[in-house]
């Protein structure tokens, strides 16, 4: 009966804390959903029609960096400036490609360069080797064979037709999936058809290429072969769905020219080699590698705190680096923009001085690559998981709020088996309940920054976004540009995700944590 008492008045205790500000929340929704003030609209259109790719270390990604310190500087938010995390490696970008069937006919293809690979020898012509790789002993009938070759691997040419909508916003009955702690989606049954495809095709192996990856790659270099041709799992109806094929270590070796292929042109290309017909392809690719600046950074701003919270934190991000194929519209422009007008939106609308937390903004580089911005970023302020030694700031965060999910709007918050603050955003989100925005789900959500923060025991949450066509269409692709993005979907996120940092900075007690996670050597061992 005790431990029940002492549940019931902590549980009171915690919502008595949680009294909405229905005044501040009125002046956060004028503001961030206003035509004539909002910022959201032009910060997204720079990133990406007026700045372009942004790949971690490149031109592109760095002239990006220095925009968005700038931009937050001119709209009045605090300490603007870029942290460098660490060493990355290599500045890689594209200056030119093409690739041309030939011959049986002339058919311009839809490819790109991958990420890091060499450049070609100029621009150069030759019929496509198709290499028929089914286990290690396959590889060694090649060696001696390859040199000044287009090679490509054979593919598993099944290609179903996709009946559903390729864009969607989740149903009552999607979100009480997300809801629920102990749902089986039936071998992904949940996502959409494109999806399924691309998971299944990774489980059951039916790629060579992913399965004997660096053993095809070791045989193709010291082969010396005039560039590779691969196409990516879920490439499909004009879509090119990219990756990185090369080591961007400042130490690594540069590798084999490489371009990824629409799936229905690679696949062309193997039907008339299989069936007997000549092919011949022209191909160049130019690409600028420079190893002489390996560092990155992140970007950082703030909202000081006010009164005796003042020197505790409410963390809110998004990364900031992109691919290389589009302009990263979705994937991240979109987080990125929320993220600005967040800090615009909470600096414009005239916080008391009464006690709250500093809100910082950071915006992070190498998310891309493996969370690298947000893993150093955290070990260096608040503590490394390899040790677990906390620094003096792992306790003055109150929280870390992540957006990285597309375009679509805002329907809820995954908490990560974080049960004290269910209660606690049950409160944030009754404000937002006409605009769809009511779920929390206990399930975790990876693959993200707020990740990073989890892993050394910070409560970091990612929100619950509609789809729209992030998984089936623009997500690692061409395709994503500007015209993928949803304003109105963008301007509810800077509404909603305001809302929440607003009354986390207010709050009279941090928000509640989990267990301090235990030391681990690699980052893949974190058990959420």
């Amino acid at each position: 009966m005790n431990n029940l008492f002492i549940m019931l008045f902590s549980l009171l205790f915690l919502q008595s804390q949680d009294k909405i500000d229905l005044t501040m929340l009125n002046r956060i929704m004028l503001e961030a959903t206003s035509s004539a003030r909002s910022e959201l609209d032009n910060i997204v259109w720079n990133l990406t029609d007026v700045l372009g790719p942004r790949l971690t270390n490149s031109p592109g990604g760095r002239k990006a960096n220095k925009w968005a310190v700038n931009k937050l500087k001119e709209m009045g938010i605090q300490n603007a400036h870029e942290e460098i995390w660490g060493k990355f490696g290599k500045s890689w970008s594209p200056i030119r490609h093409s690739l041309e069937m030939i011959s049986p006919y002339y058919e311009h293809m839809i490819a790109y360069p991958s990420a890091w690979s060499a450049s070609t020898d100029g621009e150069i012509e030759g019929v496509p080797v198709l290499l028929d790789i089914n286990d290690e002993a396959d590889i060694e009938r090649y060696r001696g064979k390859l040199k000044d070759k287009i090679v490509m691997i054979k593919e598993d040419l099944n290609y179903p037709s996709l009946s559903e909508a390729e864009s969607r916003r989740y149903s009552q009955q999607d979100l009480a999936n997300i809801q629920d702690l102990f749902y089986d989606p039936d071998f992904y049954g949940d996502l959409s058809a494109t999806a399924k495809l691309y998971r299944t095709e990774l489980r059951s192996g039916l790629s060579i290429f992913f399965r004997l990856r660096a053993k095809i790659r070791d045989m193709i270099e010291t082969e010396g072969v005039a560039a590779v041709l691969s196409v990516s799992r879920k490439s499909n109806r004009g879509t090119v769905f990219n990756s990185n094929g090369a080591s961007y270590q400042a130490n690594s070796k540069n590798e084999a020219p490489e371009l990824e292929l629409l799936k229905e042109h690679y696949h062309k290309i193997q039907r008339l080699i299989e069936r007997g017909i000549d092919v011949r392809l022209r191909l160049r690719s130019d690409c600028k590698i420079d190893t002489n600046n390996t560092d990155a950074s992140n970007v950082v701003a703030e909202i000081k705190g006010a009164g005796k919270l003042a020197d505790e934190l409410v963390i809110t991000g998004a990364h900031i680096d992109s691919w290389h194929t589009a302009t990263g519209a979705t994937d991240n422009a979109a987080g990125t923009a929320v993220m600005m007008d967040v800090m615009r939106t909470l600096n414009a609308i005239g916080m008391s001085d009464r006690n709250r937390r500093t809100i910082r903004l950071v915006l992070w580089t190498g998310e891309e690559q493996g969370l690298y911005g947000s893993i150093h970023y955290v070990s260096k302020h608040f503590a490394d998981y390899t040790d677990m030694k906390l620094k003096p700031e792992h306790e003055k965060v109150s929280a870390y709020y992540n957006l990285d999910n597309g375009s679509g709007r805002i329907r809820g918050i995954y908490v990560g088996r974080n049960l004290a603050v269910v209660p606690i955003f049950k409160k944030f989100l009754e404000p937002f309940e006409t605009i769809k925005a009511n779920t929390i789900s206990l399930n975790w959500t990876g693959s993200t920054d707020h990740v990073s923060f989890n892993a050394v025991g910070i409560p970091g949450f990612q929100f619950i976004q509609d789809e729209l066509e992030y998984d089936t269409r623009t997500h690692h692709s061409n395709m994503d540009s500007y015209e993928r993005l949803d304003i109105g979907d963008l301007k509810q996120a800077v509404l909603i995700i305001a809302g929440f940092v607003y009354q986390t900075a207010i709050r009279p007690e941090k928000l509640p944590r989990k267990p301090l996670p235990k030391a681990r050597k690699r980052f893949s061992d974190f058990k959420r």
